[in-house]
């Protein structure tokens, strides 16, 4: 009985874990660029021994002679990358990605960060910047006097400048991606961080093989499905309720059995 009552108060704690994670993604299901989330879990399996004899170096345990279920641990949170919906948007300074790779942004510390939230604006200096004031890793500076951005589905920025008659190239606007976009790090604000688990970035020209295309004018959003986040939070509310209900049950058990030794 006092294993049901730690299992029980385990399930609670994990499927309180998992609702969490569910809540977290619906609200960031307006998110430019957010990915959902999901709680992973794995079961822990109890073992027994008994001891053989006693040394004076200690004891002496016989191989496991029984294993029995333990309840559950949460293992860790997977992020799904799978693509977001491509919406349009007033601003012709956001840009989407249709499919696979991060924009490069650079960090005040210097640090690369990776993000699929495109929803960049022009600083006074003429830079692409995020909403953080954090600049797009790319060599372009959009002049004061630019009438008009066109940012190609290759990356290739162009501004149509006042008395001209043809837009100047201003640059390339590169994006990366990783072997495993899995294991990159959430540092917060939509942002992540290269790992071990992720391997090397590889950076390209929007388009070419394994690079997704830009299109301007665009943001991608969360790839979070609310009706699939309901339902998800019901299985685990009932999860919830059936491990309270084993704490519960075990805890009458228990003052049963104490009672009938009165």
């Amino acid at each position: 009985m006092p294993n049901a009552l730690r299992i029980g108060a385990v399930g609670m704690m994990v499927n309180k874990f998992r609702g969490a994670v569910t809540a977290n993604n619906t609200a960031n299901i307006n998110t430019a660029g957010y990915k959902k989330r999901r709680g992973l879990l794995s079961e822990v399996n109890l073992r027994s021994s008994r001891i053989l004899r006693r040394t004076r170096a200690g004891a002496v345990y016989s191989p496991v002679v029984s294993s029995r279920g333990g309840g559950v641990k949460v293992k860790g949170i997977s992020r799904i990358n799978t693509q977001g919906t491509i919406y349009q948007s007033a601003n012709q300074a956001d840009i989407a990605i249709l499919g696979g790779g991060f924009f490069q942004i650079v960090m005040p510390n210097g640090r690369a960060a990776y993000t699929r939230n495109g929803a960049f604006k022009i600083s006074p200096e003429g830079m692409l910047v995020t909403s953080d004031g954090y600049n797009l890793q790319s060599s372009i500076t959009i002049p004061h006097d630019a009438l008009n951005v066109i940012i190609g589905s290759d990356g290739r920025v162009q501004a149509q400048r006042q008395g001209e008659t043809e837009p100047v190239f201003l640059g390339q606007i590169e994006i990366t991606r990783f072997q495993n976009p899995t294991g990159l790090k959430s540092i917060g604000s939509n942002l992540y961080e290269q790992t071990a688990s992720s391997g090397e970035a590889i950076t390209g020209i929007p388009g070419e093989e394994g690079f997704g295309k830009i299109i301007q004018g665009s943001l991608e959003g969360s790839n979070v499905d609310l009706a699939e986040e309901q339902i998800i939070l019901i299985i685990d509310q009932r999860a919830f309720q059936a491990s309270a209900n084993i704490v519960k049950t075990a805890d009458q058990m228990m003052k049963t059995t104490i009672d009938i030794k009165k």
